[in-house]
Parts: C-alpha cells; sequence; structure tokens
C-alpha cells in the first residue's frame, strides 16, 4: 500500500468515526423562521446541534454561563450545556430582522447519573427523575449510609439542586443503654455502722441540720418508749428517724 493511499484510507476512517460521535454525543434541533421554536433540552457538558431554516447573520446567548455556542457554518449552532438552568438563544438575519428565540434548558446529565448509581449502590431501588433544572431522588434505599452516598454523587451532576424524598428501609435496630446504680460495699458498711437504736424516752422532734442531727425536745413524733434510729455524720448527714 502506497503512502498516498494510506494517508486517504485514514482520512476516511477518522471522518467515520468523527460523524459517529457527533451522532451518538450531540442531539439536533431545526428551527424554523416566524415560528415559535420548542425548548432546547441540553444535557450538561453534553452539545446539541441547532440547525436554522435561513442562514444567520448574528446570533447571542442571553446567560453564556449556562451554555456556550459556536457557528459551524451560517445555518448550524453548536450549543454546549455548561451548568444547570435557563436560557436564551437569539437569532438575527442578514438585515438585523428576528429569526427567532430559542430556550435553552440545561439539565443534568440523567442517563449518566443512574447509570454511575447502579455501578456505586447496585440492587437499591431509587427513583431518579429532573425538576426546575436539579434532580429529584426518591424510592426506599437500605441504610443511611448508601443514603448519604447517593445524595454525594447527586451533588456532583447538579450541585445544590438535590431534593432528597428517599426512605430508609430495612429492620431498624435501636440501641437502647441502661445504667444500673450499684452500691458499694463500703458504702453498706459505712451506713450500719452509723445505726443506732436508742430510746427517746420523751417526746422528740428530728432536726435535720447541717451538723448536729440531734433529738430535741419539741413535736412529738411517737409515744413515749418508742424506738428511734439515729445515723451519724457517716451515715449521709445524720437523721434522727423514728417510728412506732
Amino acid at each position: 500500500m502506497t503512502f498516498n493511499k494510506f494517508l486517504r484510507a485514514a482520512l476516511v476512517g477518522a471522518a467515520i468515526a468523527a460523524t459517529a460521535a457527533s451522532q451518538s454525543g450531540a442531539q439536533s434541533l431545526t428551527v424554523m423562521e416566524g415560528e415559535v421554536s420548542t425548548a432546547l433540552q441540553v444535557p450538561m457538558n453534553r452539545a446539541v446541534v441547532v440547525e436554522a431554516e435561513n442562514p444567520f447573520a448574528e446570533l447571542s446567548i442571553a446567560n453564556p454561563g449556562i451554555a456556550d455556542i459556536s457557528t459551524l457554518s451560517d445555518r448550524t449552532i453548536y450549543v454546549l450545556g455548561k451548568a444547570p438552568g435557563r436560557t436564551t438563544l437569539t437569532l438575527l438575519g442578514p438585515d438585523g430582522r428576528l429569526i427567532t428565540n430559542v430556550e435553552v434548558q440545561v439539565t443534568p446529565d440523567i442517563a449518566e447519573f443512574k447509570e454511575r448509581l447502579r455501578q456505586i449502590l447496585p440492587g437499591e431501588a431509587v427513583e431518579v427523575r429532573t425538576a426546575n433544572d436539579g434532580i429529584v431522588l426518591s424510592g426506599v434505599i437500605s441504610s443511611i449510609e448508601k443514603l448519604d452516598r447517593a445524595l454525594d454523587l447527586a451533588n456532583r451532576y447538579a450541585p445544590d439542586r438535590v431534593s432528597n424524598l428517599m426512605i430508609v428501609g430495612g429492620t431498624q435496630q435501636v440501641m437502647l443503654k441502661v445504667r444500673f446504680a450499684e452500691v458499694q460495699r463500703t458504702v453498706l458498711k459505712s451506713l450500719s455502722a452509723g445505726i443506732n437504736i436508742v430510746d427517746a424516752g420523751s417526746d422528740a422532734a428530728v432536726s435535720i441540720a447541717g451538723g448536729s442531727g440531734s433529738l430535741v425536745d419539741g413535736s412529738t413524733i411517737g409515744t413515749p418508749g418508742s424506738a428511734v434510729l439515729n445515723l451519724n455524720n457517716a451515715a449521709a448527714g445524720q437523721f434522727a428517724l423514728g417510728f412506732d
């Protein structure tokens, strides 16, 4: 094979590959002069080819931050989605007349997002929809950890435009911690050592003051000869406890 034949074959192969890539990576829309154009849906980071019925002399995009445009010919426009949102593409004729306005809506690439979601979280019943240039997630997911992973991935495709309607299914286990108050043996020994039974001998009253905790004459708490439990300082504040 001579060099010229090899070069022609290489050019033909490149042309075929470019045509196939263009057809698979870009959609197309034809706009008619004097007619209301349908909204142009452009996935983010993907392209759409717009073809005009008549040649145009000037075109503009209202918000270049949402979509970028370039001319392929005097009738063909290449529109690239840059960020989710809406903007307007304006086409003007050679005499300055308005050919048409095209509403451009850039949306998250839902097809790619669904594919990545299936790869990362296989078997999860997560439903994906678009709304107001954002992503809506719904359905049942098996754990909080997987829910967080789905939301993190969605935010990469639609930053600050993700609505979460998912619920966590499966068995939910609630861990309860029960604390038991343990009485140390040393405390029990201290209490038992500080308890003594005395004979009141007459009417008496209980004094729960900060220091003495002693029995004094006063109101009747029992009949003469009643037994009284007297707790000393070691027995939690020196109570005087009377009963019949």
